[in-house]
């Protein structure tokens, strides 16, 4: 070996003294973080298949009929998928059967739960919506206006959205704030859809009762 290849080694010997423990530490933290990224995922992969066949189930048993064990489960998966949309979309499910069942502060409990922790904007804006409508029907109208959180114009809860308002202020008994929010509720709504055959119906029948009511 001449004297260069001497100077190499050395060199290469004092580099590594130097730099090798850092270089193997990276390398190490690098196979770590690129595993502990694989299982984490390979996790969230497990959890979401858990969630959605507990939720297919779910769905099985409303349909037949074994409330009880529907809502033992849905309420189970709300628990431990709360991250998840299963988990929402859970909770609205077993809102809908307590509607059904006649029994609106269960209904009312899992409605509030899927407003707080939707997974997705457009799931919280359909839990707030029927929320809404279920305080109307309870005669609570200040929590069910309030609970209408403003939409963007253009989106697809614009119009739904304003046709509630119009409702919950027709009951009452705010006519000119109903009839503004049903013409809101029409200029949101598109040409060709079906409902704007009964946002007019409600329009024209609020024109009617205040053309009968005494002056």
């Amino acid at each position: 070996m001449d004297r260069t290849d001497e100077e190499q080694v050395e060199a290469l010997k004092r580099w590594w003294r130097e730099y090798g423990t850092s270089v193997v530490a990276g390398v190490v933290l690098g196979l770590v973080a690129l595993f502990g990224t694989k299982a984490w995922f390979d996790y969230q992969e497990g959890q979401a298949e858990a969630a959605s066949a507990r939720y297919e189930r779910l769905t099985t048993l409303l349909a037949r009929g074994d409330a009880q064990l529907a809502v033992d489960l849905g309420d189970l998966l709300i628990e431990e998928h709360a991250g998840s949309s299963y988990a929402t979309l859970a909770a609205l499910s077993l809102a809908r059967h307590f509607v059904d069942a006649g029994k609106p502060e269960e209904a009312r409990s899992r409605l509030q739960w899927a407003v707080a922790h939707a997974a997705t904007s457009g799931l919280g804006r359909v839990a707030r919506l029927r929320l809404a409508r279920l305080l109307l029907d309870s005669g609570d109208y200040a929590a069910a206006l309030e609970t209408l959180e403003k939409v963007p114009e253009g989106s697809p809860f614009e119009a739904l959205y304003a046709e509630a308002r119009g409702d919950i202020h027709r009951a009452r008994g705010d006519a000119a704030a109903a009839r503004e929010a049903y013409r809101a509720a029409l200029a949101a709504t598109g040409a060709g859809a079906g409902n704007r055959f009964l946002i007019r119906l409600k329009l024209d029948d609020l024109a009617a009762a205040e053309a009968e009511s005494p002056s």
